[in-house]
């Protein structure tokens, strides 16, 4: 009867020892199985970083563009707003615009002065070539007392 227990335990202990080298062979594979998955999710996050800042990129970029396009709007509004304006004046036989109308007078000036310098630049010369050498004529105004 002992020997009969005996022999029991020993294949109990057999059986054991058979199903916990199965379990520690799966546990090891398992767990060459786990690192590799923990790998790929590691590689998968990193992946997922980039295209999350490349998005935020593009997003901003995107927001740029679109303020960009809404400022260009605006200023097509404006222009075409003046545009109408001035077409009405002119059909009025009004001056177009006021701001077209200071544009044209500043031009005028700056026209009639480069003008006028030319003239001087010229008389200038001339008088260089009538004035003897070493001699140079002044554009101070005269002395009263002179």
């Amino acid at each position: 009867m002992k020997k009969e227990h005996l022999l029991e335990k020993e294949l109990i202990l057999e059986e054991i020892t058979m199903k916990s080298d199965e379990l520690r062979k799966r546990a090891l594979d398992n767990r060459e199985r786990t690192i590799e998955i923990a790998d790929r999710i590691n590689k998968f996050q990193g992946e997922i970083k980039k295209l999350t800042k490349k998005r935020m990129a593009l997003i901003s970029e995107l927001s740029m563009f679109q303020a960009l396009s809404l400022k260009q709007e605006q200023t097509i509004n404006e222009l075409k707003d003046k545009y109408n304006e001035s077409e009405r004046n002119l059909e009025e036989q009004m001056d177009p615009n006021n701001d077209l109308l200071e544009e044209w007078n500043r031009m005028e000036r700056i026209r009639i002065w480069k003008e006028k310098d030319e003239i001087e630049q010229a008389t200038i010369e001339a008088n260089k070539v009538l004035l003897p050498p070493g001699v140079t004529k002044s554009h101070a105004d005269p002395r009263p007392n002179a």
